[in-house]
């Protein structure tokens, strides 16, 4: 067993990653030289456990369990933190704790800035001092269309029972995704856009929202706020008793928050980076030299896609990245992959195997030194849109979103005939998967619901419609076959066209004209 021994302040950092999982931050205060971990003073901290100014901590090297002063620290953690609280990875909460978090507390209320969506919210300390979880986080919807949201979700399950999670399976995502609701969030558009310019855009970032919903909070320098709270949300009644009391309290707490909130002019954190000139030289991750002259010239836009080997979103969208490559090949554009994490031999062909097991061939850089300075990397994955000379055109896309990408390549298009041409029968692009994809779009490259698509080979006739991605998939065996559109929305004109899908699993393209 090996013992150590610190100073309550310094060594309490290495518990709190012990007990959650995750790194703690530590800061010092320049005035008053006061040691803070995660914004506590560490004297709080040590006072909380009791502990005195030194310790021993043990950690059993073949469980990696640890304990302060021969104690147990989850024992220590429960006894000290959670009062009556015992183990509850499957009850939920205790009923005798159903209002421990109406208690009144001596706490500091705290502010949460999104100046990227123009809100301040400033929420009382007890708004972390919950049985469930709680997470937010702020975001612009759709690409420069000034259309921004600050979300906040409440999780019904046992803060412990989650932290105890060494690796989720699918029983447990299923039990986190069934108990998690949404909290009245804020939406905000520019003046001028009504709620039906809202409502769809966010329907292609993947919200759901209904108009009946919104209710006008005020107007700040030439926007539009608004609170929405789904009042039918269906996980509400997945919620144990205990966690829907909170969950109503938790609203309430919103409401007077959203009421109070400072709300102001979006701020655009990467203004200083548009019109910025990238010039770097690097390799590929076969070690091939590149400069960015080289890289970009060949294109109208390049896509620099940021990502990493850890990073669960960036690795599923990659084969819809060398899907979208393709299909930007006829808008004179790419996609390029840059791997943020490439900085050594062994992560370097990690890379390389993870595109390869995801069918993913555009090309991929390494960082050139200062790549993430460069490019103000703050989430995973992160995409930038690039000239032919190499300069950055708009603030990035921060985290996976697909749907995006092309609709962006599009808007940034400086000459509107660079649109992709209608599809013809070479439109075909391979997509490595066990299935037939047609997509239809309309002439802004936006998906078209309902169309009735026809899939034949000699003997036998497949029809599918099209979902709201604009998507008929086709799961049969691989043939040559023609692509038939039978039945198309009102607003378009009918199209008669035959397409041919060859003896591969292939993505093809129709676009549709309006009337």
């Amino acid at each position: 067993m090996k013992m150590i021994r610190k100073s309550a302040a310094v060594f309490l950092a290495v518990i709190l990653v012990v007990l959650t999982g995750c790194s703690s931050r530590m800061e010092m205060d320049p005035k008053s030289s006061a040691v803070e971990i995660d914004g506590i003073p560490a004297n709080e901290l040590v006072s909380m456990l009791g502990l005195d100014n030194t310790f021993e901590v043990s950690v059993d090297p073949d469980t990696g369990a640890v304990s302060i002063d021969g104690k147990s620290v989850n024992d220590i953690i429960k006894a000290k933190t959670t009062g009556k609280l015992q183990d509850q990875e499957e009850e939920g909460p205790s009923k005798s704790d159903g209002d421990r978090y109406r208690k009144d507390k001596e706490s500091d209320d705290y502010t949460e800035e999104y100046e990227e969506c123009g809100v301040t919210l400033t929420l009382p300390g007890r708004f972390k001092d919950i049985l469930g979880v709680t997470e937010s986080f702020g975001d612009e919807i759709g690409f420069c269309d000034d259309i921004y949201t600050v979300q906040y979700a409440y999780g019904g399950i046992s803060s412990e029972w989650l932290s105890s999670l060494n690796e989720r399976t699918e029983e447990d995502d299923e039990k986190i995704d069934s108990s998690i609701v949404d909290l009245p969030s804020v939406w905000c558009a520019k003046k001028g856009t009504d709620l039906s310019g809202i409502t769809d855009t966010a329907e292609k970032s993947s919200y759901t929202l209904s108009e009946k919903y919104f209710k006008k909070i005020c107007e700040k320098d030439g926007y539009v706020f608004y609170r929405y709270f789904d009042t039918d949300q269906k996980n509400y009644d997945n919620l144990d008793p205990d966690f829907r009391k909170e969950f109503s309290f938790l609203c309430d707490i919103m409401d007077e928050a959203i009421k109070n909130a400072e709300y102001y002019e979006p701020v655009n954190a990467y203004s200083d980076l548009i019109g910025k000139k990238l010039e770097f030289t690097t390799t590929d991750l076969d070690g091939n030299k590149v400069t960015s002259k080289e890289l970009f010239a060949d294109n109208e836009i390049t896509m620099i896609n940021i990502w990493a080997t850890w990073c669960h979103n960036c690795l599923d969208e990659l084969n819809e990245l060398d899907r979208i490559n393709k299909q930007l090949a006829n808008k004179d554009c790419a996609v390029i992959g840059l791997l943020g994490d490439g900085t050594n031999d062994e992560l370097i062909e990690l890379g390389k195997s993870l595109l390869k097991k995801n069918d993913a061939d555009y090309k991929n850089i390494v960082p050139w030194e200062g790549a993430l300075d460069d490019l103000a990397v703050t989430c995973w994955p992160m995409t930038y849109f690039v000239d032919r000379n190499g300069t950055i055109l708009s603030k990035p896309v921060l985290g996976a979103r697909v749907k995006l990408y092309e609709t962006a390549v599009d808007k940034l298009l400086k000459d509107p005939d660079t649109a992709a041409p209608a599809p013809d029968n070479t439109a075909a692009v391979p997509n490595g998967l066990k299935e037939y994809r047609i997509y239809v779009t309309d002439s802004d490259s936006d998906p078209v619901e309902g169309v009735m698509v026809q899939l034949c080979d000699d003997s036998t006739c497949r029809v599918a419609n099209t979902d709201r991605d604009g998507l008929a998939s086709f799961d049969t065996k691989k043939n040559d076959y023609e692509v038939h559109l039978l039945t198309v929305p009102k607003g378009f004109k009918e199209n008669t066209d035959t397409y041919r899908l060859p003896d591969t699993y292939s993505d093809l393209y129709i676009v549709l004209e309006k009337k």
